[in-house]
Parts: structure tokens; sequence; C-alpha cells
């Protein structure tokens, strides 16, 4: 008995002897590890990247779809449709440019970006934060009070066809340029 228990204090001092001589990790070991860590940030950082842009765009195409069935729902209303006008600022349908009045800001606009209060004001979207993507504020006279979301990135638009298009003024002139409208990469909202 005496021979088994001197064996397991021989073999604890031995023990305690090798972990007193590890102090650390070698310069190879932590190199290897940092190369490890790097191969697989470097596979998986773009496959974030690609889901934020994702994400975006699905963002970007339900504020479109949102207001598309609005402005299909207001033009339903008989009440609504008096004049032929749509939910714009200026009571028309078209692509804003040049040759129209593009400020925005008065009531004389005939601009065809879409008054999200009149919307909201119809009940045909929930509010006006529905469409967090709003760059354009209509406060214009007249209105109930109620604006577009102004921390938007788009300005939303109803085209000659009644479709509703979203319109990013990158160089900020007021006019639909090419390549403007549509989802704009890694933008919204």
């Amino acid at each position: 008995m005496s021979t088994i228990k001197g064996s397991k204090s021989k073999g604890l001092t031995t023990m305690f002897k090798r972990l007193g001589q590890n102090r650390g990790f070698t310069l190879i070991e932590l190199m290897v590890v940092l190369a490890v860590l790097g191969v697989l940030a470097a596979i998986v950082v773009p496959n974030v990247a690609g889901y934020v842009r994702q994400g975006k765009q699905r963002s970007f195409t339900a504020d479109q779809r949102i207001l598309q069935a609005a402005v299909d729902a207001w033009r339903t209303d008989t009440a609504n449709r008096v004049g032929n006008a749509w939910p714009t600022v200026g009571g028309v349908k078209g692509t804003p440019s040049a040759g129209v009045d593009t400020d925005f800001v008065d009531t004389g606009d005939t601009n065809s970006i879409i008054k999200v209060s009149d919307l909201s004001t119809g009940s045909f979207i929930k509010s006006t934060d529905t469409v967090k993507s709003f760059k354009y504020s209509d406060t214009v006279t007249g209105t109930t009070g109620a604006t577009n979301s102004p921390v938007g990135s788009y300005y939303w638009f109803i085209d000659s066809g009644g479709l509703v298009i979203g319109w990013y003024d990158a160089n900020d002139d007021k006019v639909v340029d090419s390549g403007e409208t549509g989802f704009q990469d890694g933008i919204y909202p």
C-alpha cells in the first residue's frame, strides 16, 4: 500500500513540475491561431455583407409594394378619382423631369411624387411612418399635418403607367437621371 501512495505523490510532483514549465504559447502557435482566424474572417465577412444588402433590397421592395397597394386602393375609391387625380403632390402621374416644377414644396407643383399624407389620411396606409424609405416631406399648404417620413433616401413617384417607382437622386439635381430609379446598391432606408 505504501508503494501505491508513493507512486501517486511522485506522479503529482511530476505533473506540477510540467505545469510550472509551460508559461504560455509559442510564437508559432499564436501565428497559426491568427492565420486560422484570418481565413475564417475572409469566409464570413463577404457572406454577412451579402445578407445585409439582400435585407436592404427586400425592405425597398416591401416599401414599394406597400405604396403600390395604397395607390391602387386610393384610385379605386371613386371619391378620390374626381378629376382623374392621383395621390401625388401635383395630382398627376408621370416621371418627374426637368420639364416640370420639381422643387416639391409649393402647391403649384405638377410632379408625381407621392403625397403620403393623402394615403394616410384616407387610411390607405396605416401611418406616414409605414414606409421608412421616404425622403420627401410634403409640408405643402393645405395638408392635414401628416408628412412623409423625412429620414429616408428615396423619393417615390407614380409613373405614366400608374406604377410606383423609387428614385434615389444621386446628384441632388431633382431630375430623374439614368440609373437613379429602383433599388440602389446598399442604400436603405
